[in-house]
């Protein structure tokens, strides 16, 4: 085609200086590809539409990546054939996918009313998916009812949950109640992953009404029974960040694995202090912790230090005391907890405890065997 034909097939194109102000190589803007498709008034192939829009051979890559954003904004949509129509022609609706535990489903619309899906369509999708769908009717409860013609977006591309074997079939059973399809793993795609575990699985097919969703393991988080496990799940359920950035580790790898001279400037040198954290193992900050030692005639001296940046400033304490209680409560609290491991003792500190909702309740218990046995 020549640059004068081209120009002219363009010329009607309302948005046409706005394309040309944004790109180098402007194409035609969506509206004009919308507006040439409803001319036509049959669906296009990628070729017929390129055609009437003049697209030239260094325009195609651009006009291919477009036309993958409109379909995935719900703005045109594929027949079986793979020609492209107008999805607003179709009175199609587009909407988010809200799964039930119980199999069915609705979908939570853009504009409008949401639609319920039966529990035959909930198969071609899982929950968060972004789909177009036709209104089919009412179901026997007189909910507005609706038909999967387009999945535009899938939301999961892996799933937490617990690896089950029955007979000779794996599935992961997903943590996230609200996907009700358990997805298929092949023996050969478990890695070291047992039975009984919490896994992530990577999805390598998504369900099309015909076939469940099939995995991979791709990652073990341990026992459903772990300690722990539940914010492990969570965290990737919920999709948060639980990774530092790439910035962040080689920022921390440019620290030096011990203090330098200029660091104890304005701080109390406490290493030779055999301090044990009572912060717990996954606390986000470490700024408590204790310690204890022998003293002349057998007797045991316990310290409490804590950081500045807890809010209070570093002091030691003669003894562990715990705030006021009955006579009975601070016997239980002052008595110092004996163990034996082998055949050496074991002396651990003193149990320390607050009065938090108006309840004595034991905070922490130090185990100083290893400094007390030497």
């Amino acid at each position: 085609m020549s640059m004068k034909k081209r120009d002219i097939a363009r010329a009607t194109d309302p948005h046409r200086e706005r394309e040309a102000s944004r790109y180098e190589h402007p194409i035609p803007s969506r509206e004009f590809i919308l507006q040439t498709l409803a001319e036509a008034g049959v669906p296009l192939t990628d070729e017929e539409l390129a055609r009437r829009l003049a697209i030239k051979p260094m325009e195609r890559d651009a006009f291919v990546k477009r036309l993958g954003a409109m379909e995935r904004d719900g703005q045109i949509l594929r027949n079986r054939k793979g020609a492209i129509l107008v999805a607003s022609k179709l009175d199609l609706i587009k909407g988010r996918v809200e799964g039930h535990p119980d199999g069915y489903g609705f979908v939570i619309a853009e504009e409008g009313e949401d639609l319920y899906l039966g529990p035959h369509e909930m198969r071609k999708v899982l929950h968060g998916d972004r789909v177009m769908v036709r209104e089919s009717g009412v179901d026997r409860r007189g909910r507005r009812e609706g038909t999967i013609v387009e999945v535009i977006e899938r939301a999961n591309t892996q799933v937490v949950g617990r690896l089950v074997a029955e007979r000779k079939f794996l599935f992961v059973q997903p943590a996230e109640r609200r996907i009700s399809q358990t997805i298929l793993i092949a023996p050969e795609d478990v890695g070291n992953a047992r039975a009984g575990q919490v896994v992530v699985a990577e999805l390598t097919a998504q369900p099309d009404g015909h076939t469940q969703p099939i995995g991979r393991v791709v990652e073990v988080l341990g026992e459903a029974a772990d300690s722990g496990i539940e914010i492990e799940i969570a965290l990737r359920k919920h999709e948060l960040p639980f990774k530092f950035s790439a910035q962040a580790e080689a920022l921390a790898a440019k620290f030096p694995p011990v203090p330098r001279p200029g660091d104890l400037a304005g701080r109390e040198d406490l290493r030779s202090l055999e301090l044990v954290t009572i912060d717990g193992e996954t606390a986000r900050d470490f700024d408590d912790a204790v310690y204890c030692e022998k003293t002349g005639g057998g007797l045991l001296r316990a310290g409490r230090r804590r950081s500045r940046s807890g809010g209070a400033r570093a002091r030691q304490l003669g003894l562990l005391s715990p705030p006021r209680h009955s006579d009975a409560s601070r016997a239980a609290l002052e008595r110092p907890v004996l163990a034996q491991r082998g055949s050496r003792p074991l002396v651990h500190g003193l149990r320390h405890g607050d009065r938090r909702q108006g309840r004595d309740r034991p905070l922490s218990l130090l185990s100083c065997g290893d400094a007390l046995a030497r």
